[in-house]
């Protein structure tokens, strides 16, 4: 097999002897795939000795010599492949310079320059080394369409780099965070190419020269300061509803919409992803939410899995990392038929109030009373006159009133008043069981302001009332 090829490649040399009187291709107009001619004299050329080629100087090539010992073919792509190392080669050496931790970016603009590199490349030249029966080639690419083709790749990244930020900066001022933080990002992994793409050209160029940069053109640094002033001041705000889960979203202390937020239990039976409404609003109903013990503990975190999916380019740790830290917790309890209640739901300022407490489980029970939402809530229940707050399940309890140890007396001012009452598991009062509110009001006493033809007037001390 090897002596019916090597005849062919006789033939072939013996039908370009005219074109060439070393037996080498000298042509550089063809663009070919293949060997043209292949030497077989038994002295190797200089360029399988790895010396340079006679009429292909490294000053103005790139070269790649391959050899196999199967066919032509195959040298040809051994010697391609052996050009596109060299070249890929020289872009890894500059990117391990390169202040980048993104392995995956790295990875990706080396085979995309080499890529766009190799286009050019052409196989100049051939020997078959008759005594080892190894097939060698000659690939070679010029310098000059090298540098071509990155400098058009520079003109890109600078002129999509200024483009993005024009764009990112639009929509930052249409108060579109999250679209803006997009585009920065984009920016910043665009513009991140241009460093390198600088130092390969000057690499391939042999000379200091490399293009011009516009002081107007953003770097990646000013995309990346970007990228994190908005990242650092996004804020998950914990918001208190007795039937649903809810947070709010801000940046800079203004509502932030559309940022996607993951509800999910501690051993994420209960799972629920939502986008923060126009207030910064997420919210889930708590009834979605199954308890299997005493409580379920529900966090609420940034849902990075389903904001990376609006990105063109994977989320790196190191600009977007304290997103992952901006959760809250909730507790939901399990629900028991828990009732409580006032006698009224108005008292007259120096009244006496009774509650009743009836639960379908056993437990220890606080109650505490609060004037406003901004007051300090106060212990009602226990107290000094009743330390022994274990109430047993399904039975009814009046606390206060008539006979009892102590006395619930309301006290003015008028108001809207609430207490609250929670049931605990253990005497440590630890594990809420159950929590109820109990809203009331609290008015002036009504008062005999004068005698008339046998005929009472009370009053408030607002308002006033008539007799017939």
């Amino acid at each position: 097999m090897h002596y019916i090829v090597f005849l062919l490649f006789l033939i072939m040399s013996a039908g370009c002897a005219t074109a060439s009187t070393d037996r080498h291709i000298q042509s550089d107009t063809l663009n070919v795939e293949v060997v043209q001619s292949v030497s077989n004299s038994p002295i190797p050329p200089n360029w399988v000795l790895g010396r340079e080629h006679l009429s292909y100087a490294h000053a103005q090539y790139l070269v790649g010599v391959g050899f196999s010992n199967k066919n032509t073919v195959s040298a040809s792509e051994s010697a391609r492949a052996e050009l596109a190392k060299n070249i890929r080669f020289k872009i890894a050496s500059i990117m391990k310079d390169y202040n980048s931790n993104d392995g995956s970016f790295v990875e990706t603009f080396i085979k995309t320059e080499t890529d766009a590199l190799l286009e050019g490349v052409q196989i100049k030249d051939g020997w078959f080394d008759s005594q080892k029966k190894v097939f060698y080639s000659f690939a070679v690419v010029k310098r000059k369409d090298v540098l071509a083709t990155i400098q058009d790749q520079i003109d890109t990244v600078m002129a999509n780099s200024q483009l993005t930020m024009t764009q990112a900066d639009s929509f930052y001022d249409d108060n579109e965070i999250l679209k803006s933080l997009v585009y920065y990002y984009d920016g910043y992994n665009e513009s991140s190419k241009l460093l390198p793409l600088l130092r390969t050209y000057k690499s391939v160029n042999l000379f200091p020269e490399v293009p011009a940069v516009s002081a107007n053109i953003p770097s990646a640094i000013d995309f990346k300061r970007k990228v994190q002033s908005i990242v650092g001041n996004i804020e998950v705000e914990k918001i208190d509803d007795l039937e649903s889960f809810v947070v709010k979203i801000t940046y800079d202390g203004q509502a932030l919409r559309n940022l996607p937020i993951k509800f999910h239990g501690n051993s994420y039976n209960f799972v629920s992803r939502v986008s923060s409404d126009d207030k910064g609003i997420c919210k889930v109903k708590t009834h979605n939410v199954t308890v299997e013990d005493d409580f379920e503990i529900v966090k609420a975190e940034v849902d990075l899995f389903t904001l990376s999916r609006r990105f063109n380019h994977k989320l790196k740790k190191d600009l977007f990392g304290r997103l992952d830290t901006l959760d809250v917790t909730f507790k939901k309890f399990k629900e028991y038929k828990f009732q409580f209640a006032l006698d009224k739901k108005e008292f007259e300022v120096g009244e006496e109030a009774v509650f009743f407490v009836q639960s379908d489980v056993s437990g220890y029970l606080t109650i505490h009373s609060q004037r406003t939402v901004n007051d300090t809530p106060s212990k009602v229940f226990p107290n000094i006159h009743l330390k022994d707050n274990y109430i047993q399940k399904n039975k009814i309890y009046n606390i206060g009133g008539a006979g009892y140890p102590f006395h619930f007396k309301i006290t003015g001012p008028p108001s809207q008043e609430v207490v609250t009452a929670v049931l605990y598991k253990d005497e440590d009062l630890t594990k809420v069981l159950s929590q109820k509110t109990y809203e009331y009001s609290v008015v002036m006493p009504f008062v005999v302001k004068k005698q008339t033809n046998g005929c009472s007037l009370k009053s408030r001390r607002k308002g006033g009332g008539s007799c017939d």
